[in-house]
């Protein structure tokens, strides 16, 4: 009956962790293709180049609270390599409603005319195509361990807190 009982218990928890690393691998797979993924669904986030000078992120980030008066800008991120534009942005503290919520915390620009290509909210996967790489991004993030625990489980050995 011992014997047994460590038989059924090896083989599902060698299942389990066989579902967990594969989500793990498949998504971390994914991610190492970010940018071109995310270009590839979602082209028309990404503007075409030209030979325009790009809008300076004082600019991106006033045209971003013009266009959204209950929403504070948090950060600006201009990526070079794919001429992507996001404005990160949150729910202005002093707004007296706050039942008024955004429903995104990202806008993302056209960097050289200031023309607002989307909005989503950062891996919400209801909100369809837009938001397929944040969504992998999400999981694969949210099924990660502590650095403590994935350096025991890892068989990193000793693991100090520097890890």
């Amino acid at each position: 009956m011992s014997r047994h009982y460590w038989f059924l218990l090896h083989r599902w928890l060698g299942l389990v962790m066989a579902a967990f690393l594969i989500i793990v691998a498949v998504t971390g797979s994914l991610l190492a293709f970010y940018p071109e993924l995310e270009r590839l669904i979602n082209p028309q986030l990404y503007p075409k180049q030209t030979l325009e000078n790009k809008l300076d992120m004082v600019s991106l980030a006033e045209l971003a609270e013009q266009r959204v008066p209950h929403g504070r800008v948090n950060t600006v991120l201009m990526e070079d390599n794919q001429e992507a534009t996001l404005v990160m942005m949150g729910l202005r503290s002093d707004s007296n409603d706050q039942s008024n919520k955004l429903g995104f915390d990202q806008l993302i620009f056209d960097p050289y005319t200031g023309e607002e290509v989307g909005r989503r909210q950062f891996g919400a996967i209801s909100q369809g195509m837009i938001n397929v790489m944040p969504f992998i991004y999400m999981l694969h993030y949210n099924l990660a361990l502590p650095a403590r625990i994935a350096g025991w489980t890892a068989g990193a050995g000793r693991c100090s807190s520097t890890f």
